[in-house]
């Protein structure tokens, strides 16, 4: 897929707030920085519930690799078009936890994230400054014949515009057809 080429896209990944971390209290039940954990720490996966009540999902005190599921980003049903514009390597889930390690210079727990789903997606820019961030099988590039569908250029402010693209164009003066420089357009004047 070319870049800045138009796309079609029937989904895309929608962030996801579902409250989900990982949370230290001291001896105290108060929360704190995680620093090192030296097990007089209390550690819980927190979550919310249906109501949006903070609930604790899972003890994770004993550091013996217990984890807590965490998502990021979903794929939402939704059709609309843009302008693909590169790719990025995206973290949708994944799980977090504690574990414990033990090494002849130190030892203590420690808390993990480990992805579980990271897929390669494609950003498309759907209006300004707006984009979504979408998978390669949601996405169909829009096949434009530019050479054989001819349209006329249009004036805005006095100066000449590419229909098809938006730039401004120079050195056409006289010509009947001609190309645009950007996006390679046919355009008549």
């Amino acid at each position: 897929m070319e870049l800045f080429s138009s796309v079609k896209c029937r989904a895309y990944m929608k962030p996801v707030h579902d409250g989900v971390r990982i949370q230290v209290f001291d001896g105290n039940g108060d929360p704190i920085s995680t620093g090192k954990l030296d097990g007089t720490q209390h550690i819980s996966g927190m979550g919310c519930d249906e109501n949006g009540k903070e609930v604790e999902l899972v003890d994770l005190s004993s550091c013996e690799g217990e984890t807590v599921h965490k998502t990021y980003f979903k794929r939402m049903e939704f059709e609309f078009t843009g302008f693909f514009v590169g790719w990025k390597i995206l973290t949708c889930e994944a799980d977090l936890g504690t574990d414990y390690y033990d090494d002849s210079w130190t030892s203590g727990g420690y808390i993990f994230k480990q992805n579980t789903y990271v897929p390669k997606v494609g950003v498309v820019y759907f209006a300004n400054n707006a984009k979504r961030y979408v998978l390669p099988e949601d996405m169909e590039e829009i096949q434009k014949d530019r050479k054989s569908d001819s349209r006329r250029m249009k004036m805005i402010r006095g100066e000449e515009i590419c229909p098809y693209c938006g730039m401004k164009l120079h050195n056409y003066e006289g010509l009947r057809k001609c190309y645009c420089k950007f996006c390679g357009g046919e355009i008549e004047r």
